[in-house]
């Protein structure tokens, strides 16, 4: 007589939809990064992943859905991998220096892994639908913010220059964002790290307070 199986606990049905749900959104990320948004359709993401149509349904809405999905989280690991903990920690400028080295180390290889999705972003996205749009100005907004609050710190403690701290994180944001749209575009040739060396010096040298003690000797940022 065959053992009767065991209904599975909820923890276990919740893990089981997860795994379903990254299995949808892998395969979505797929289809979206071989042929754009438009070109994109529930068919050909169910026939990827290997799920009835009827599946895709009881995870998303619609192919909008699922592609907002993937923004959002490709959104959240950008935030979290420009925003190390401990600025509140930074009392010397070699830390402001360590920590746009790290951030920067970080941040590229995050693009690197990721440039399906990092495409898609700022590339596909904004050129589609204002909602796709609004939501990559969010993410700027997001970043400008929180990089203004950990200069203004900076600026207290006198390890940057006095200066409005909105308008240094929109020109230090800004330029990471334009550079890694050429990049994108595949209008920047060469090392990449060595372009991002040189925008990090050129950040640091306008804005911190004395940028001679950093410069004044030969540094590398590469860690």
């Amino acid at each position: 007589m065959n053992a009767k199986l065991k209904p599975k606990t909820p923890e276990a049905r919740s893990r089981s939809r997860e795994a379903r749900r990254e299995q949808i959104l892998q395969a979505a990320r797929e289809v979206f990064a071989e042929r754009g948004y438009h070109g994109a359709s529930v068919s050909a993401i169910v026939a990827r992943c290997g799920v009835a149509q009827g599946t895709f349904y009881l995870y998303f809405q619609s192919k909008r859905e699922v592609f907002e999905a993937l923004l959002d989280a490709f959104a959240e690991t950008i935030y979290q991998t420009f925003f190390l903990p401990g600025a509140e920690q930074v009392i010397t400028q070699e830390e402001v220096w360590s920590r746009f080295v790290v951030i920067s180390s970080w941040a590229l290889e995050v693009f690197s892994a990721n440039q399906d999705l990092a495409r898609l972003f700022l590339l596909e996205a904004p050129a589609r639908e204002p909602g796709f749009e609004e939501k990559v100005s969010r993410l700027h907004q997001r970043l400008v913010q929180a990089t203004a609050a950990n200069f203004e710190l900076w600026m207290e403690r006198g390890l940057l220059r006095p200066a409005d701290p909105k308008v240094l994180a929109l020109c230090v944001i800004g330029m990471i964002e334009h550079l890694l749209r050429q990049k994108l575009s595949d209008k920047l040739d060469g090392d990449f790290w060595a372009v991002v060396e040189e925008a990090v010096k050129f950040e640091l040298f306008g804005i911190l307070q004395n940028p001679e003690k950093i410069f004044g000797r030969e540094s590398s940022a590469r860690p």
